[in-house]
């Protein structure tokens, strides 16, 4: 185990994107209990930090929140690791920066973030969960060549600095003149100085993670103490926010990760 011993776990959206899809096929639950040969989405990612020896596990739920607790309970009688925390009417409002903010007394070091819809290999967690990502930055963001993710942010790199962010994908940086400029795409999975709940006051009320980081690099050449920093994955990864995702899954296209 490496430095970062803490996953906070996100799966308190409401799913609407996909709500109509779900619908169809009968499937009423939270998108992070998808099945995927048999195993909810989230089952892997908690077996994934399990095996790697986190400490810590919060789960964070507004929404959907009875048949969270009911899935925990079920499956990890056996682990007092696992926390469930629900962030209630106020949490739909919020969003997950203020869920997350209800952790702030528990989060006393460092940890890594994730959306509670997407897959990954476990190095990710392990490259993370080392710490040196966060040696001179408050927050490392994952990023991918693979754009998967239609809500995530699009992140401009070149010469091994982020020369911008954008919070939607639809906004575009033109990069043709810039040399060696690459673009990716921000997966929703970060390491995160704790010190962010003190250095960033309105923390709770910035409802979307995407925002927040833009916000941070957009200020860290006022601040030193706001940096943003990144890791590349260039391993697969899936994500489930269309009914898109659902086929790619359907087709095995990433049977290589649910063994990772």
């Amino acid at each position: 185990m490496g430095d970062i011993d803490t996953l906070v776990i996100a799966v308190g959206g409401e799913g609407k994107r996909i709500f109509n899809y779900f619908k169809k096929i009968n499937f009423v639950k939270s998108k992070s209990l998808f099945p995927i040969d048999n195993k909810p989405l989230l089952e892997y990612l908690i077996d994934n930090a399990l095996k790697l020896n986190f400490n810590n596990i919060f789960i964070l739920t507004s929404f959907h929140d009875r048949e969270i607790k009911r899935f925990i309970d079920d499956r990890y009688k056996f682990t007092k690791k696992i926390s469930v925390i629900t962030g209630g009417d106020k949490g739909k409002k919020g969003g997950v920066t203020y869920v997350l903010s209800l952790l702030k007394n528990k989060l006393n070091k460092p940890f890594i973030y994730s959306d509670g819809n997407i897959l990954y290999s476990s190095n990710l967690l392990e490259e993370l969960s080392s710490g040196k990502c966060l040696n001179k930055s408050l927050i490392n963001i994952a990023i991918s060549p693979i754009d998967s993710a239609p809500t995530h942010s699009r992140v401009y790199v070149a010469d091994n600095k982020i020369l911008d962010i954008k919070t939607r994908l639809g906004d575009k940086l033109r990069i043709n003149a810039i040399k060696n400029c690459k673009s990716y795409c921000s997966m929703g999975v970060m390491a995160i100085n704790n010190m962010i709940f003190d250095l960033i006051p309105e923390f709770a009320d910035m409802y979307d993670l995407d925002y927040m980081v833009e916000n941070i690099f957009k200020n860290q050449k006022k601040n030193d103490l706001f940096r943003v920093d990144f890791t590349i994955y260039n391993k697969d990864w899936l994500c489930i926010h269309s009914k898109r995702d659902i086929d790619n899954i359907g087709k095995k296209r990433y049977s290589n990760l649910l063994g990772s």
